[in-house]
């Protein structure tokens, strides 16, 4: 029997499951409900996983994943470019991303793509390291990762390098932003422009103790390198795109929808096209257990993925038990699988352990037409492990059954074991006229293209109404992939951003990316870096 006992079948529904959990912990003690749980599942305590969170500042950053990974950040194709989340080794389907509640993962490759989530400084996020298949479902094997989007009347102009940016928020409700920009080129290999448009148009607002969140992207991204009909290369490439989501909920529940629709042209023909949408439920209680109190919360998930006139669904119950934010133990129920965690925190320590289960996405199982189908892949397991101390953690990661592409034979294949193990720290100092923040990495992991050293140091300083930051950000000895050469360059970057604060509502920034102008290959045929300088006006 596996670690994960995949092959032992239950003879009752995981709802079935948790409502006998819960019954059974009713019998050991007094058991208090309460009118309302903690505030969304995102904000459920996770004892013993170090979290990441912060809000996106519009000055600095022009994607969210500046924001998550600002080591990470560096992304080969120019604004419009795949920018996907790896930041401890694992596989990009390995972290479930939320966005106002709502898992965005791609339905179909699994993965979510930053590339097209444009700041505005509306914009929290969030990471909660480990994995966290109890509370967040079976693709959090590497880590969970939430946005929130939270309108408040502004407006916003940034313009500079062949780039503009307009945001206007009204009425606390509704927000509306266009961003275009020229890259140089996506690719090192000529000399013609590529163009990135993107209008996204965001509403959040509270209705009768239900918060109402809608979210629709429309992008265009011109690209190199693709093929027609004919097998002919051609410069003459164009991806255009939609991305909506949508949810509601409060304390108890979430009901939401997501898509992501995109088709490719080579020479103004289509040559590829991917829709997918996702429908998720998630409904939870949480209660006092004993004295003193312990918080138990259990509930249950619903969701269904489409893509390519293929579905899955898949329906789990779950509980988590929460000791005085010291001591946690949970567990994950449904057709396929079972899954554990147990986390532990006192003093600045904290730990965790967990195992994990993550089913074939549709594309992997069903393929395109230059995808083979592979229906019989095996789901991936694996276990996690978490321990630190403070700024200092150190984490462990090992999977089974691997899910990766075969390029010999354009198939998804399971492929055996992988391991990713690493050291992270992060801790700001206080020093004259401002801050210093530091975050380290070390990775030790089989994937590709993953740093083994990188990290990111900020010093923030100010004088009155004017702030200063220069960030400095690396990676440093990446494994090439199979496709990649001998080797791959280290990264860097010096950034520089200066505002002054005019009145209590406007504020101006002079902001430089990569102050060196320091380009550099960040994949064979592919750069990144080269000194940009911009300008915003902030108004709130």
């Amino acid at each position: 029997m596996n670690k994960l006992d995949r092959n032992f079948h239950l003879n009752f529904s995981p709802l079935y499951a948790t409502v006998a959990f819960m019954l059974l912990m009713l019998c050991a003690g007094e058991v208090k409900g309460e009118e309302s749980s903690d505030d969304f599942i995102e904000e459920i305590v996770v004892v013993g996983s170090s979290e990441m969170q912060d809000a996106t500042e519009v000055s600095q950053d022009l994607t969210i994943i500046e924001t998550l990974m600002p080591a990470m950040s560096f992304t080969a194709g120019g604004y419009g470019g795949a920018a996907l989340f790896n930041e401890r080794g694992t596989q990009t389907v390995h972290t479930t991303v939320y966005k106002n509640g709502v898992p965005v993962n791609d339905a179909g490759a699994g993965w979510y793509d930053f590339g097209h989530d444009i700041v505005t400084g509306l914009e929290s996020v969030k990471v909660v390291s480990g994995p966290n298949g109890v509370l967040y479902g079976s693709g959090s094997l590497g880590g969970t990762v939430f946005i929130n989007d939270k309108i408040t009347n502004q407006a916003v102009v940034r313009a500079g390098s062949d780039h503009t940016l307009l945001n206007v928020a009204l009425l606390d409700a509704i927000s509306i932003t266009s961003f275009d920009v020229t890259n140089d080129s996506v690719r090192n290999d000529n000399t013609e422009k590529d163009d990135y448009s993107n209008t996204t148009i965001k509403t959040v607002k509270e209705l009768y103790g239900v918060t109402v969140a809608m979210s629709h992207t429309d992008y265009d991204y011109d690209y190199d390198n693709c093929y027609a009909a004919d097998w002919s290369q051609s410069n003459d490439c164009l991806q255009t795109g939609e991305k909506t989501d949508v949810s509601l909920r409060n304390n108890n529940f979430t009901l939401g929808y997501s898509s992501s629709d995109s088709e490719y042209f080579t020479k103004g023909v289509s040559t590829w096209e991917s829709e997918a949408k996702r429908y998720y439920f998630d409904a939870r209680e949480s209660f006092d257990i004993g004295y003193p109190p312990a918080k138990l919360i259990a509930g249950i998930t619903y969701d269904q993925e489409e893509y390519a006139g293929e579905d899955q669904k898949n329906f789990s119950g779950y509980a988590t038990i929460n000791f005085q934010d010291r001591f946690q133990v949970g567990t994950r129920l449904s057709e396929d699988a079972r899954v554990y965690r147990v986390g532990y925190a006192l003093d600045g320590f904290f730990t965790n352990f967990s195992t994990s289960y993550r089913n074939p996405t549709l594309y992997q199982q069903y393929g395109d037409s230059w995808v083979q189908p592979n229906p019989n892949l095996e789901p991936e397991e694996g276990m996690g492990f978490e321990i630190g101390y403070m700024g200092i953690s150190a984490f462990a990661y090992d999977f089974d059954q691997n899910i990766d592409y075969d390029g010999a034979i354009s198939q998804y294949v399971n492929t055996g074991e992988y391991t990713t193990k690493g050291v992270r720290f992060k801790e700001s100092y206080s020093v004259p006229y401002g801050s210093l923040s530091v975050k380290l990495g070390y990775t030790d992991t089989d994937q590709p293209r993953v740093p083994e050293y990188m990290g990111s140091i900020a010093y923030f300083f100010s004088f009155g109404d004017t702030t200063t930051e220069f960030r400095y950000r690396g990676q440093f000895e990446r494994a090439p992939g199979p496709y990649d050469g001998a080797e791959l360059e280290d990264i860097s970057s010096i950034d520089f951003v200066l505002t002054r604060k005019i009145s209590e509502r406007f504020e101006i920034s002079f902001s430089i990316q990569d102050l060196l102008d320091d380009v550099t290959e960040i994949l064979p045929g592919y750069d990144v870096g080269g000194r940009k300088m911009f300008l915003t006006i902030q108004y709130r």
